[in-house]
């Protein structure tokens, strides 16, 4: 049985599997897997995953959530939405699933397109002897191959039609930084996996930072500086402005409510690609938003993200600029912590917050695992337990992490909510076994002892009543 391949559309194995049976043509193939010939086969919710799962044995879950753009749009909707949304997916009833998704209301053409790297392509046939389409090629705001910072090359597709990137004439260019900065952007925005943000704290998060930049007033009510905000939207995202979506969204008239109504809107459901404008703009990375996110999740102001982000080092003399520039120069760290007076850890970290490569030894991590190790550092474990999983030094997990002082803070905060909830665990199951404070002290002290120092407004108003002053000795004495 032909397995899928990683990151491949659902289109894309559907075409490599019929092609491996040797039937006369593909459309006779496509009748006796799907049992029809009139699907829109390179649509974006395509109505037919639940027949390639029972053909291929993948489970649908696996399909719509890793093999289908439908995780990044889902983590924009609400919960009944995606329940309904999902429930039609599995049954082929996708007729109005864009109306129930709100993208007709977005005004935004579905891509017409299909997109590939010229690069992928040729490490796909040399280790797999196959082409495919992958799907974080197809994301919204998708421009560029993170992987090799080039190009994508679209095709147009009729939706009835079945086809594979081409492989020839293959044409590699290079991608600018805000085209690769969106399609990164784009890419961590499915690797949530379809988790769903909150339109409260996400508004809570455009807020805070809008007010920081200077973009919104926050003194008796919240008011945001609406055409300094679009003009400086605008302007940012200028240089990529000619693909044809953020051409729509950024291109209109002063009518016009974004992107204001992604904070006044909130019982609506927005396109991923107007949230990413707006995140790529506030932001300078998807793992910074996503823990401003979380903070505020928790009910904390978040770290302002303008202020200097190494405060681990004494003084405010160290040769930053020289550093990078050095780096860029291709220049070893050792070189580099000789010429500037500075530690080879504290060199790697500049280069590590300013985004630039450095040769390394065998020991280098990968991208990939990086993200891996901060998203496993993002939800709380351990640096030993992430080390042990991951295959890698402690060393390294806490170098990673000393980048991201936010996702210091926030682990912090992970540590104290755990810790608390364990102990209020073990205090309520005191209270069920004895009727005195006492009692419950000396049942779980340390519990008992914790709570009162950290949450004592919680531990009094779950713990029973004080026996009055004047009957306690006499209960003592019967």
């Amino acid at each position: 049985m032909l397995g899928i391949l990683p990151n491949e559309s659902i289109y894309s194995y559907l075409i490599r599997y019929c092609l491996k049976d040797g039937y006369p043509n593909l459309t006779s193939a496509v009748k006796y897997y799907i049992g029809s010939v009139s699907k829109q086969w390179s649509a974006q919710f395509p109505s037919f995953i639940s027949q390639v799962s029972a053909f291929s044995g993948i489970p649908f879950q696996r399909l719509l959530f890793e093999h289908s753009v439908y995780p990044a749009y889902r983590t924009f909707l609400s919960k009944e939405v995606t329940n309904k949304v999902e429930e039609l997916l599995q049954t082929g009833g996708t007729l109005n699933l864009e109306s129930k998704m709100s993208l007709v209301a977005n005004r935004l053409q579905a891509p017409s397109k299909l997109k590939y790297c010229p690069l992928c392509v040729l490490e796909d046939l040399e280790n797999y002897a196959w082409e495919y389409w992958h799907i974080e090629h197809q994301l919204p705001g998708s421009l560029a191959c993170s992987k090799h910072s080039c190009k994508l090359i679209g095709v147009k597709v009729n939706r009835k039609r079945l086809i594979l990137p081409p492989t020839e004439n293959l044409i590699r260019s290079s991608a600018t930084d805000l085209a690769i900065k969106l399609s990164t952007l784009s890419e961590s925005l499915f690797e949530l996996n379809g988790f769903r943000l909150t339109s409260e704290v996400l508004n809570n998060v455009y807020r805070y930072r809008l007010v920081e930049l200077g973009l919104a007033t926050h003194n008796r009510s919240f008011r945001i500086k609406v055409a300094k905000w679009r003009e400086r939207l605008k302007q940012y995202w200028e240089p990529i402005s000619n693909d044809p979506q953020i051409s729509e969204i950024l291109n209109k008239d002063k009518g016009w409510q974004y992107p204001v109504n992604l904070l006044y809107g909130r019982d609506k459901a927005f396109h991923p690609l107007k949230h990413l404008l707006v995140i790529g703009h506030l932001f300078e990375t998807f793992d910074e938003f996503i823990s401003q996110y979380r903070l505020v999740e928790c009910g904390h102001e978040p770290i302002s993200v303008t202020e200097e982000k190494i405060h681990d080092f004494n003084g405010n003399d160290k040769p930053d600029d020289k550093i990078i520039e050095l780096l860029r120069a291709g220049h070893s760290l050792r070189k580099i912590s000789s010429a500037c007076e500075v530690s080879i850890g504290y060199a790697k970290k500049i280069a590590q917050l300013n985004g630039v490569a450095i040769n390394r030894r065998t020991q280098f991590i990968h991208e990939s695992e990086r993200r891996d190790v901060w998203r496993k550092l993002f939800i709380g474990q351990t640096t030993e337990n992430i080390a042990d999983t991951m295959g890698i030094s402690i060393g390294a997990v806490e170098q990673i992490l000393s980048c991201y002082p936010e996702l210091v803070q926030l682990r912090k905060k992970i540590r104290y909510f755990n810790k608390r909830k364990k102990h209020r665990q073990s205090l309520i199951k005191s209270n069920h076994k004895y009727t005195t404070r006492k009692e419950i002290r000396a049942d779980c002290s340390a519990s008992y002892i914790w709570l009162y120092k950290h949450d004592k407004g919680w531990l009094y108003s779950n713990l029973p009543e004080a026996i009055p002053r004047q009957h306690r000795y006499s209960r003592k004495e019967k």
